[in-house]
């Protein structure tokens, strides 16, 4: 019976090994797919677009992409809304529970609002689960001819035993080549001999092959999140509808046109101060709430001579408005009134003028108009209705004249500018 012996070297036994490996098992472990996503942008006219926060979220985070129209990704809304002079965002998730506000941010730009609500996204597609970049890898089975079992890579060798060379720098291996031998029974080994020189030592097994690591192009692994960015503790409950949220402070000047005495028209000037109320999100263009108190002077001797009957009237005036009408860019509300006052009235066609004082009170409704102009000002126009509470005249005795009356119904109307502070 004859043997046949063959001497494998060391390189050759771990290549022999790395051949198991299914080609491309590692690249495909270490790369991390890009996660889709899409934006929508509610905000005014020249403020930004669904494709400029699609920019900033692709920016930040090189692991995102904009999702395909069919493709199922994740989806946000981004509101922006202008409030006076400050510009205030909203950020939302939208999944198949609805729409869930995960942010929100106050500036005074739209391009502030955009970076910051960005990165928020950005952080969020960090955040999205993954599969894990080394997945393990099943052994395959050795397709031989017959001269051996499969057996898993990286591991010994069952049934042979290794044996130093001459040179001490090779493994020798040595089989039966008898007839009769089965792939199911392999022939039993046989340990060649070594030179009497060297002593013989028993060679380790072939080490394990290293996980192949991601390839040198891929895109580095953003940066994790600080646990504050998106902590929900940072993030404000969304305001539900039928909550009053405080919305801030109006100032008021204006002209005003008056008829608290009959016949001549009385014209002045008014003051106000009001305070603003959001019936649910304080950032929509909701109609507000506003109770408002202001002070009002008019007289009818501005635009014309005073040699006759002279009136002038200083009310303080309480108004509400409910959060009825019309919202948007333009404002058309109703609104609640009432006065009370002092009116003076002096004839100067008598021989000797006498000035006298009544109080008047009155309540009434008026129709408001706000115009943003930009900067927190808007133009207001106002017009409506007052009732005098109770009756006066005016008039001269020897003989008796009626000079100046309260109207049953007294109309007025201003034109000003109001500030949101």
């Amino acid at each position: 019976m004859r043997r046949w012996v063959v001497a494998l070297s060391a390189p050759v036994l771990v290549l022999l090994s790395l051949s198991a490996i299914p080609p491309g098992s590692g690249a495909a472990a270490g790369a991390r797919a890009a996660v889709p996503f899409q934006v929508e942008v509610d905000a005014p006219a020249g403020c930004s677009s669904a494709e400029a926060a699609a920019r900033q979220v692709e920016a930040r985070n090189g692991r995102t992409r904009r999702a395909r129209a069919d493709e199922n990704a994740m989806r946000f809304r981004l509101r922006i809304v202008r409030s006076g002079a400050r510009v205030s965002g909203a950020l939302s998730v939208l999944d198949e529970r609805g729409e869930t506000e995960a942010r929100r941010v106050e500036g005074s730009s739209c391009d502030e609002i955009v970076e910051a609500l960005a990165l928020t996204m950005a952080l969020a597609l960090t955040n999205e689960p993954r599969p894990s970049p080394l997945t393990p890898v099943p052994a395959r089975r050795a397709e031989g001819s017959g001269t051996g079992r499969s057996r898993p890579s990286g591991s010994a060798p069952p049934r042979a035993t290794a044996a130093a060379s001459s040179s001490g720098g090779s493994a020798t291996m040595a089989s039966d080549s008898g007839a009769g031998a089965t792939p199911a029974s392999p022939p039993p080994p046989t340990v060649a001999s070594p030179p009497p020189a060297a002593p013989p030592t028993a060679a380790a097994p072939p080490p394990p092959p290293e996980p192949a690591s991601p390839p040198p192009s891929a895109t580095p692994e953003p940066p994790e999140p600080a646990a504050t960015a998106t902590a929900p503790e940072d993030v404000p409950a969304p305001a539900s509808e039928g909550t009053v949220t405080w919305r801030g402070l109006v100032v008021g000047i204006a002209a005003i046109a008056a008829q608290p005495v009959s016949p001549p028209i009385s014209v002045g000037g008014a003051l106000s101060l009001a305070a603003a109320w959001a019936d649910g999100d304080p950032s929509s263009d909701a109609v507000p709430i506003l109770v408002g108190l202001g002070v009002v002077h008019a007289a009818n001797d501005y635009l014309r001579d005073a040699s006759g009957f002279v009136a002038r009237w200083t009310a303080a005036a309480l108004s509400a408005c409910p959060p009825f009408g019309l919202g948007g860019r333009v404002i058309l509300q109703p609104c609640a009134r009432a006065t009370a006052g002092w009116l003076t009235a002096t004839d100067h066609s008598a021989a000797a003028p006498t000035t006298v004082g009544r109080a008047l009170f009155g309540v009434g409704g008026l129709l408001r108009l706000a115009v943003p102009i930009g900067g927190g000002f808007s133009l207001e126009l106002t017009a409506g209705v007052e009732v005098p509470l109770m009756k006066r005249r005016f008039i001269l005795t020897l003989p008796e004249t009626t000079v100046g009356q309260t109207p049953t119904v007294a109309g007025w109307a201003g034109l000003g500018v109001t500030w949101a502070l």
